[in-house]
């Protein structure tokens, strides 16, 4: 009976990490164009390409499609998860 405890406590801590993993990739994914297009911005330079951020979303969509927003989604997720497991989960 003590073994059913402990399996039900890891249980609970599995439960736990992969919902505080797949809440922070959700969470990452949704932000991750508008990061895209803050980077953009900053290292635009002069003279400046973009005018406002709504302007650079724009042309990354019509220039790379709306996969040019998600550039570096998997190894920055991939970098995250593991940091979104541990410190939501505890």
């Amino acid at each position: 009976s003590d073994n059913g405890k402990s399996y039900s406590h890891l249980s609970e801590i599995s439960k736990d990490l992969i919902a505080a993993t797949v809440g922070g990739v959700v969470g990452l994914a949704a932000t991750h164009p508008i990061d895209t297009i803050r980077i953009r911005m900053q290292l635009q330079g002069y003279p400046r390409m973009y005018k406002t951020m709504m302007h650079c979303g724009v042309a990354a969509v019509r220039r790379e499609g709306v996969r040019g927003l998600f550039k570096g989604v998997i190894s920055n997720t991939l970098g995250s998860a593991p940091i979104f497991s541990v410190c939501f989960a505890a």
